[in-house]
Order: C-alpha cells, then sequence, then structure tokens
C-alpha cells in the first residue's frame, strides 16, 4: 500500500474531464494533492486510520477552475476601496 490519504470522497459522482475514463465515484487526496481517481472500492483502499472519509450521497464533483484576472476599470474601482 502506498502512503495514506488524508481525506477520501465515496459515493459521488465525479466528473474526471479525461476522456479515456470521464467518470469515477471516489477520490482521495494528500497533502492537499488528489493521489487516486477511480471506483469507491480501489480508492478505499487508501484509507488509514487518521483520513477524514466524506460520503459523496451521489453529488457532483467537478474540477475546480481557479481563474486570475481582473477586468481594467472594475479593477481600478475595487483597488480605491478597502477589503
Amino acid at each position: 500500500m502506498t502512503e495514506a490519504a488524508d481525506l477520501v470522497i465515496l459515493g459521488a459522482r465525479v466528473r474526471t474531464l479525461d476522456p479515456s475514463g470521464p467518470r469515477a465515484s471516489a477520490i482521495a487526496s494528500c497533502d492537499g494533492q488528489i493521489i487516486a481517481v477511480g471506483d469507491d472500492h480501489a480508492v478505499a483502499e487508501l484509507r488509514g486510520p487518521q483520513t477524514e472519509v466524506i460520503d459523496g450521497r451521489g453529488r457532483v464533483v467537478v474540477p475546480g477552475l481557479v481563474d486570475a484576472h481582473s477586468h481594467p476599470l472594475w479593477g481600478a474601482r475595487a483597488m480605491r476601496d478597502a477589503d
């Protein structure tokens, strides 16, 4: 067995955006990095005694999009004010 996951999500509907395997049901992560995506049985094997396990209850999990851009007018206005 490889290192134990910090977090495991089981029973979800995972959209991988990988054409060779577009769907999965489970994800495991360790130190903030995804270490496995697959079916519940395979990913559950990565659990350890300290692993947080989340029941996905059929909810959809999709890859995140981080968008870091600014529109000039809105960006200038935002910089005038305090957060």
